[in-house]
Formats: structure tokens, sequence, C-alpha cells
């Protein structure tokens, strides 16, 4: 077929009997939910890449980093078929890119499963404090975000906090930063989660100041900290209204770590999530991927507004985003903890989403034709591929007249005698 031809995009229908000489993948609802999210994605970061400042950024996805692009797939724990590009610049932006987000999140729940593991097994307490500011709807993100991050340090550094950390057995916290937009402007909020040796709904903090025994309970103690730190700054916050929440995970169900700690996926949210060791793992990372509440809206859904109805407040309020999480961590590690879980050194954002995964190679296409034919259509064929098998996917190319190869089998592995 001739270049400038039109070709119908591949429909990402199961077959029937047989399919791919290699295999097929029945379909289900996972397998519709993975794909629909995936696109999603793929869709907002197409979006993101029109609108965007970052060079890298508008390079993700699409840009080959070598001599072509290699469409591959690997076998999930349940026979199931997950497919994917190798072969392309990524931007690692953990704050603008849908995709590259979902990624270091899920790198970073796993992560933090092994730390929770650990604690539960080790008879440790794991607790999720959650910390905000009043905010006024003139409040600029970037003044939010540093006064925020301001008073988390100052909380837990300078006169008392040495007190706190030895009587309350604290091992370590692993904090993370989730936004919202709603009425009232920009919501910063943090999600710690933390390891310790005793309960914090039952530890008494106490310390002599000026000759005198003061104390508190430690959600009190952490709560007037909390309070002075942003009164420093020209801010407050109410405790009892999502300004200072600390929940522990729920004795006695430990079981469910192992839902958790084996799931090669996201797991799937549930109302009693935040109470269980994997649901909290999960409510302290994944907040970029979260679906804000009716009337507060998360920044990737910000995007997707944008997109579809090109509203200029949005537009405004996505650069002022852009600008703001600029150099910012979404996640960070009290110092040993890491060493205490035995996770090894911690891997930046740009390096999990470069990570290669390996896998089968089964299509190669070179890098003209990759950006020509095969990513307006990226998408879907790699859900024809998990859904339908290898044949339907290059019947479709070969109608299509596109040029690809097919890579050589690997070669069997041969034992020593």
């Amino acid at each position: 077929m001739t270049a400038g031809t039109t070709v119908a995009p591949p429909r990402a229908e199961r077959s029937g009997a047989g399919g791919g000489a290699l295999g097929t993948t029945p379909t289900t609802h996972q397998n519709d939910d993975h794909a629909s999210a995936r696109a999603e994605r793929m869709m907002l970061r197409e979006g993101m890449q029109v609108i965007t400042s970052k060079s890298r950024c508008r390079s993700c996805g699409i840009t080959p980093i070598g001599r072509g692009v290699t469409m591959r797939r690997s076998k999930t724990p349940d026979g199931g078929t997950v497919a994917g590009y190798a072969g392309l610049l990524t931007c690692g932006s953990v704050w603008l890119c849908p995709v590259c987000s979902a990624k270091i999140a899920r790198r970073r729940k796993q992560e933090l499963e092994r730390v929770i593991c650990a604690a539960v097994l080790l008879g440790a307490h794991v607790s999720l404090l959650t910390r905000a500011v009043r905010r006024r709807k003139s409040d600029d993100l970037t003044a939010l975000w540093s006064v925020i991050s301001y008073a988390w340090n100052a909380t837990m550094s300078g006169a008392g906090s040495a007190e706190f950390k030895q009587q309350l057995g604290l091992i370590g916290w692993v904090k993370t930063v989730e936004l919202t937009h709603g009425p009232n402007g920009w919501h910063v909020h943090l999600h710690v989660v933390v390891i310790s040796e005793r309960d914090p709904r039952m530890t008494y903090i106490s310390r002599t100041k000026h000759g005198k025994l003061i104390g508190a309970m430690s959600d009190d103690w952490i709560a007037d900290r909390w309070g002075r730190a942003l009164a420093r700054k020209g801010f407050d916050f109410v405790k009892d209204r999502g300004g200072l929440d600390w929940r522990a995970a729920e004795a006695g169900r430990e079981a469910e770590l192992s839902d958790y700690v084996t799931k090669t996926g996201l797991p799937s949210a549930s109302s009693r999530a935040a109470k269980t060791p994997g649901g909290l793992a999960k409510e302290a990372t994944l907040g970029a991927l979260k679906k804000g509440r009716t009337d507060h809206r998360t920044p990737f859904q910000i995007l997707g507004d944008l997109i579809m109805l090109g509203d200029a407040e949005d537009l405004a309020l996505w650069e002022e985003y852009e600008a703001a999480s600029h150099g910012r961590r979404q996640m960070s590690w009290s110092s040993g903890l890491r060493d205490w879980a035995d996770l090894g050194e911690e891997e930046t954002d740009e390096q999990i989403a470069e990570r290669d995964y390996g896998g089968e190679d089964v299509i190669q296409f070179d890098n003209q034709v990759w950006k020509r034919d095969i990513h307006p259509v990226s998408a879907l064929l790699l859900t024809m591929l998990e859904r339908d098998g290898l044949d339907p996917v290059i019947t479709w190319l070969d109608h299509a007249g596109i040029p690809y190869t097919i890579p050589p089998p690997e070669d069997p592995s041969v034992e020593d005698d």
C-alpha cells in the first residue's frame, strides 16, 4: 500500500476459536479495564504534550532512542498477557505524565508494601498520618506547597523532636504529596506512613521545658507542632476537619498482606482499604491517579477536562501546577528506613520509568514507520495483541501495507552435561 493511503484502525475484538500461533488471551472484565485505563492514560499524555513546556515530556512515548521500536508481550501470573513497546524515550515525570506516573506509582507502592510487610512481621505499628493546611482561594499553589513542606520539616526536627521519636519508638516514615483543586482553590496535603515500635494512639509524649514537665498524646503533640509551624508562615489548620488525621492499620488483618504483596496490578479500591496495610500503601502512593471528590479535581482530571473542553481557566490551572511541581519529589523516605526494610538504594522516578522489564519481542518497526503509521494506533494494537494474540495484529499490518519485522526466536538454553 502506498504512503498516505487511509486504513481503518484496528479493532480490538475478541477472536473466535484459535488465534495467534503464539497463543491467545481470553477477554475478561479485568483485561477490558486494563486496556481502557491504558488508553485513557495515553490519550491524556498526548493532550499534555500539546501544552507542556517540558521538551522531554513532549517526546515521551513518541521518540525512538535506538534503531527501531519493538512490540513486546509478557505473561502475567494469572495466565493473561500484557503488552508494551520498547525502544522509546520516557520522561519520568510523576507529576505531568499519566503514563510514567502510573508506572512510577506501581513501583513505589510495591516498595511501600515491602516496608509495611516487614513492619507487621516484626511486630511494629503501621499508621497513616495525613496533614493539610487551611487554604484561601487566593493562595497560589507554589506558596501552599512550600508552606506544607516547611511545616513538615519543622515538625520533625528541632527542640522536642528527639523526645517524640524516642518515646514513640519511631522506626521511620514515608511521605507522599497529593494535590486537588476545588471551589476554595488548591488543596495540598501529605500522606505519611509511620512505622513505630509503639501505637501512636496510646503513646504519651513528654519533655521538660523551662524546668516543667509537659506532654501530650502523640496526635496532639503533632497537631501542636504542626500548627505552630504553619502559623510562622501565616497559615493554620483545623485538626478535626481534614487538617490532621492519624489512623492505624487494623490489627489481626495481617494475612491480607499476601494479597497486596503478590499482586502484579493495582489493587481495587474498597471502603476499608485505608485501614489495611496494603490500603495504606495504595492511599499513600497513588494520589496522582485517584479520582477527586465531586467538587474537587486531581491535576490529571483537570488535564482531561482541558483536553475535552478547552477551558482557559483549566489551562491556567495546569500551567500553574506544572510550574509549581517542577523539581519537587512525590515520595520521600526517612533516613535509614530503606536499609531497615532491606530495599536497597532508591531509584529515581526517571530510572523507574525507563526500566526495561523484558518480555517476548514479537514485532519490530523502524523509526519512520513507528512515527508515521504505528504511533497513532499504538494503544489499539497493544489491546489487540493482549486480547486476540499475534496473528490478528500481523493480519492488520499486512492489510494496511505497513512494513515490519518478526524477530527471530530466542535460542533455547543449553544445559551443561
